[in-house]
């Protein structure tokens, strides 16, 4: 019955690694949304202190492996079929060592864009390095980001945000920016297809051809989903989601 959740741990383990190695130094627990199709962190005793006493339990011994440096705790949550799995994901050191948050996690042999069906990873990886150069970069949340966002409960993104670095994601993700909200304890990772430049800023057309393209080519693909947004945030935040939610239901 959660054979589909299983694969989730294989098919996305590259992106696990990624985002816990930009993380690492908190520890966290890691949790990929179905629905939402985003990994998201956890602080390790706010995660522990929602689950049930024999989670619990389970959590602490694979915890120990965490703290070893050994392996990353990882979740799989489908709250439409109300399924709840976790895995512990191994840490090869030289691999983790060697992985740069920058490059796609495969790289097919005697192919010149390394496998990439929406990206050219060329120009893809050069725009990263001219951003890294200009940062740190304005930008603002588009309208479906600041809804998404929101619901995250993510708060106070009408100001401008800081573009604090740019790395790349591979072709599901694309280039994505890390920005830290203004007053917010939220570390987000989001796609530069859910940004709005700073018009004025020099780069801002050569970005704009980036996005226009992307978009593009995730159409021909058939993608019916938009761009996600990769998010850490504190568990403090799902709590004020969840109460916000079944205070609107009375």
């Amino acid at each position: 019955m959660t054979e589909y959740l299983d694969k989730i741990f294989e098919k996305h383990r590259m992106n696990f690694l990624k985002l816990y190695k930009v993380s690492k130094d908190k520890k966290p627990i890691l949790l990929f949304d179905v629905q939402e199709q985003q990994i998201y962190a956890y602080p390790y005793d706010e995660f522990k202190m929602e689950m049930s006493p024999k989670g619990q339990t389970v959590l602490e011994n694979q915890y120990q492996k965490v703290l070893a440096g050994t392996h990353i705790v990882a979740f799989a949550r489908d709250n439409e079929q109300r399924r709840l799995i976790s895995s512990l994901i191994k840490i090869d050191q030289e691999e983790f060592d060697q992985i740069v948050v920058n490059e796609v996690a495969t790289k097919p042999p005697n192919d010149n864009n390394l496998g990439l069906k929406i990206d050219n990873y060329r120009q893809a990886m050069e725009l990263v390095e001219k951003m890294k150069a200009a940062l740190p970069i304005s930008a603002s949340p588009n309208s479906d980001t600041k809804i998404s966002l929101h619901k995250q409960g993510v708060r106070n993104l009408e100001q401008n945000l800081q573009i604090k670095d740019v790395l790349y994601m591979g072709d599901e993700a694309g280039i994505c920016c890390h920005i830290n909200p203004e007053n917010s304890q939220n570390f987000l990772i989001v796609s530069l297809t859910q940004l709005i430049i700073d018009p004025l800023h020099p780069m801002v057309e050569e970005i704009t051809v980036y996005q226009v393209k992307r978009t593009v080519q995730l159409t021909k693909e058939n993608k019916q989903r938009k761009p996600k947004a990769i998010t850490v945030r504190t568990k403090k935040n799902r709590k004020k989601k969840a109460r916000a939610k079944k205070s609107s239901n009375r």
